[in-house]
């Protein structure tokens, strides 16, 4: 007997089967989880062998979120190396069910987590501090976040700025967009995009069209954009809108184009 496939004719169908099964099932509605990536530190430098341990731990309360990952070499299209990649699955809450077992519970309020980590057995910390905490709600939805983590020595980094703290450049002409600029970055709708599977690959190129700082390093996307794009201006700098250390050399963006 030939396999049966379930074939939507539209996105909206696609939505009404997974709330059907929701219910079905006694679920949440499954939806694109928060990507966390990054480099890992013991004091012998850079980690690509063992495994990392991430732990979201509700502080209203409610059983944690637990994800593990072998760390590995991850190198991007900059020739930058990695150390891990992590997807945190998640559920939009739907009233009367009960979540999944082990994910984010997506509501449109804010929610605040606490996160831990251990790398290959031993208790380690972010190197950004203020990455321990996070108010997660639905709009983080297919959030891609870098998080370098260490034990036994803390690199030598700038804290990472955070979008309610950006670093403000030097003031140069901001590029004029040619078209639609819904998030105000100097870079054109047609040259972004919010497709979740773009923006979370690790060697992506692709600014988000909702961000106008994409990589958090404090430059706009269109100040860093090298010139691809139909934009008009010079950009500040050729550094790269998904990278917050362009050149690897320890130092955020931001902080070098000052």
């Amino acid at each position: 007997m030939r396999p049966t496939f379930l074939r939507f004719r539209s996105w909206g169908a696609v939505f009404v089967f997974l709330a059907f099964t929701a219910f079905a099932f006694g679920s949440g509605i499954p939806e694109p989880g928060i990507v966390l990536y990054g480099k890992a530190y013991n004091s012998e430098g850079l980690m690509t062998a063992g495994n990392i341990v991430v732990t979201y731990t509700p502080d209203a309360g409610g059983n944690p979120v637990v994800v593990t990952g072998a760390l590995q070499e991850i190198e991007d299209d900059q020739g930058i190396v990695y150390s891990y990649r992590l997807l945190i699955p998640a559920e939009s809450a739907v009233a009367g069910m009960t979540l999944s077992d082990n994910v984010l519970g997506f509501t449109s309020a804010e929610a605040a987590y606490t996160l831990s980590v251990v790398l290959a057995g031993q208790s380690a910390e972010f190197v950004d501090a203020a990455l321990a905490t996070d108010m997660i709600s639905l709009d983080d939805r297919g959030k891609v976040v870098r998080g370098d983590v260490s034990y036994g020595i803390i690199p030598t980094l700038p804290p990472s700025p955070t979008p309610a703290t950006p670093i403000t450049p030097t003031p140069v002409a901001t590029p004029t967009p040619v078209g639609d600029d819904t998030d105000s970055d100097g870079l054109p709708d047609s040259c972004e995009t919010d497709s979740f599977a773009l923006l979370s690959a690790v060697d992506s190129a692709w600014t988000n069209i909702l961000l106008p700082d994409s990589d958090r390093d404090g430059l706009l996307d269109g100040d860093e954009d090298p010139g691809e794009c139909a934009i008009s201006g010079t950009p500040l700098a050729l550094t790269h809108p998904r990278k917050y250390d362009t050149d690897g050399d320890g130092y955020y963006d931001g902080m070098e184009v000052l």
